[in-house]
C-alpha cells in the first residue's frame, strides 16, 4: 500500500504547478531517496518550499519504506561572509518496515541549511534534520529521527552533484530503537 501511494504521489508532483521546481535523486549500496519540491509563492516576505519525497531501502536485516510531505519557509540567514540558506518547517511522515511489520508515521519539526562562500560558489555544504517524539507520532512508530549532511558541487547552472551521509532512526514500544538508514550517499538536484 505505501509503494502504491508513493508512486502515484510521484506521478503527480509534476503537475502542482509552482515556479521554482526541483527534483532531487540519491542513492547508495542499500538505499534510493527521491523528492520533488516547489516554492509555493504563498508567503510574502519569505520563500515556503513544499516537498514530496519517498526512500527505500533494503538490506541483509530488513526493508523499510517511508514517504513524505513537508512545508518549509526558507530565507537568508544573513551570514556576512558566507551565502547561507536556511529554513524551518514540518514534514508529515508515513513509515513501513519488513513490509507490514511495522507501520505507521510521525508529524515531524526540522531544520535545513545550504551554505557557500561567494568566492567558491560553486561548493556548497547542506545539511538536514528532522524530529518527532513519542506525542506526534503514530503507529507502530514511537520516535523518529533523520539527519544528513553533503558536500554538494554545481557542475552546470542549477545542476548539483553531491556525497553525503544520512541516518534515519525509528523508535518503538517498550523503547527499542533501529536505524533503518545509515551510511554514505551519492546524488544530484536538479532546479527548473
Amino acid at each position: 500500500m505505501m509503494r502504491k501511494t508513493l508512486l502515484t504521489l510521484a506521478l503527480l508532483a509534476p503537475g502542482i504547478g509552482f515556479a521554482g521546481q526541483a527534483l532531487d535523486l540519491n542513492l547508495s549500496g542499500d538505499a534510493i531517496q527521491g523528492e520533488f519540491s516547489s516554492d509555493t509563492g504563498v508567503l510574502p516576505n519569505s520563500d515556503g518550499v513544499f516537498s514530496i519525497g519517498g526512500l527505500y531501502a533494503d538490506d541483509d536485516k530488513s526493508d523499510f519504506t517511508m514517504g513524505h510531505v513537508g512545508l518549509l519557509v526558507t530565507g537568508d540567514a544573513g551570514a556576512r561572509n558566507a551565502l547561507v540558506n536556511a529554513g524551518l518547517g514540518v514534514r508529515l511522515v508515513g513509515l513501513d518496515v519488513n513490509g507490514g511489520d511495522a507501520t505507521g508515521g510521525a508529524i515531524s519539526l526540522g531544520a535545513e541549511f545550504d551554505a557557500r562562500l561567494p568566492a567558491y560558489n560553486r561548493i556548497g555544504v547542506g545539511a538536514y534534520l528532522y524530529y518527532a517524539p513519542d506525542v506526534s507520532a503514530f503507529g507502530d512508530i514511537d520516535k523518529y529521527l533523520e539527519y544528513a549532511a553533503n558536500l554538494n558541487y554545481e557542475l552546470i547552472r542549477n545542476a548539483f552533484v553531491y556525497v553525503g551521509a544520512r541516518q534515519v532512526r525509528l523508535g518503538f514500544d517498550p523503547g527499542s530503537e533501529v536505524s533503518v538508514d545509515t551510511g554514505a550517499h551519492a546524488g544530484f538536484n536538479l532546479k527548473f
